[in-house]
């Protein structure tokens, strides 16, 4: 399945509870550390590299809800692993917005998440992103 807008809010629509609505919504990436990338591609010679690279990224959408935050990893969209939520306002969330990327993390000590969202992965992923951040933090989001 391809990643769009609708499919997007489709599959984090189904994971809601009866009653709950989706606020927000926006897909993002994990990666190897700038370090562990280049030494990857170093030792591979660019094109192994690019494929292992592919393989290693780990790819999330985060939905928002009137009661919760819902993270859903995946590698395929059409078969996501089981998701990982959070109440609204029963854990710390720490985000920051740069130029491409905004970073969330979500601070608990038995099931923490961090990702990075670019600007342009989906329409509307950086405004959707901070609109997350700002309803979890309670502050708003600075460039």
């Amino acid at each position: 399945m391809i990643l769009t807008d609708r499919n997007a809010r489709a599959v984090l629509t189904a994971r809601l509870q009866p009653g709950e609505t989706l606020l927000h919504h926006a897909y993002g990436v994990k990666q190897p550390s700038r370090p562990g990338i280049v030494a990857l591609y170093v030792f591979c010679l660019l094109v192994p590299a690019a494929l292992i690279l592919r393989r290693v990224t780990k790819h999330f959408l985060v939905g928002l809800t009137d009661r919760r935050l819902i993270v859903l990893p995946f590698l395929d969209l059409a078969q996501p692993e089981a998701p990982l939520e959070y109440l609204r306002g029963a854990v710390p969330m720490t985000a920051k917005q740069g130029w491409f990327w905004t970073h969330l993390n979500v601070v608990d000590a038995q099931r923490p998440f961090s990702a990075k969202f670019h600007r342009v992965a989906l329409p509307h992923n950086r405004e959707q992103v901070r609109a997350i951040a700002e309803a979890f933090t309670g502050q708003p989001l600075g460039v």
